[in-house]
């Protein structure tokens, strides 16, 4: 039978693939779904979770840097840093829809939201609401984000090795399959948009 799940159709019989090997899928379309189905699955390009917690160390290396942070527009109470940030806006308050005020730090979701959080950063900064927006994301130097935030400018810095986010249980995820970065929106330095 068809290795496509669902595929009710039988491999032709001694007929080989394009590599010399037996035949796997009864036809190139179930050979692709497979292969976008392992593709879709695998860790570097899953969305299955958008939330990665920021570990204590690390955000204390970013607060030590910035002398500490006012606000944190997309929290959540489970993370470890909730008690290190005086305020927050959780998934329900909407932090893309508020005001952002004095220094930010800024772990966005990390599915396709993330380009509104960028946006969002950049505008609160050039409206003097924000003085500083500290986003710890994932090093995407080939997106259309990556490249918005730094036509703006967004100054880029690259963290060594990878990060272990936290779960919401609080028990450390294995090393992330991503290369994360910080992006900082600094007051001054970031400029308007074009529309």
């Amino acid at each position: 039978m068809c290795a496509r799940p669902g595929c009710p159709n039988p491999i032709p019989p001694r007929e080989l693939g394009a590599d010399g090997r037996r035949r796997k899928t009864c036809s190139n379309a179930c050979r692709q779904a497979v292969y976008r189905g392992r593709k879709a699955t695998s860790l570097h390009f899953s969305s299955k979770s958008v939330q990665w917690f920021t570990p204590v160390d690390v955000f204390g290396e970013l607060a030590a840097e910035c002398g500490g942070f006012d606000l944190d527009p997309a929290a959540d109470p489970r993370a470890p840093i909730w008690p290190l940030v005086p305020n927050h806006y959780t998934v329900a308050d909407d932090g893309l829809s508020k005001p952002w005020n004095g220094r930010v730090f800024l772990n966005p979701p990390y599915g396709r939201i993330i380009r509104a959080w960028m946006r969002k950063a950049a505008d609160e900064v050039v409206a003097g609401h924000a003085a500083l927006v500290v986003c710890l994301v994932p090093a995407r130097p080939d997106t259309l984000w990556w490249h918005e935030a730094l036509e703006v400018g967004a100054a880029p810095q690259f963290r060594k090795g990878r990060i272990r986010f936290v779960r919401p249980d609080g028990t450390c995820r294995d090393a992330a399959g991503f290369p994360s970065a910080v992006l900082r929106f600094r007051n001054g330095f970031v400029t308007r948009r074009a529309a």
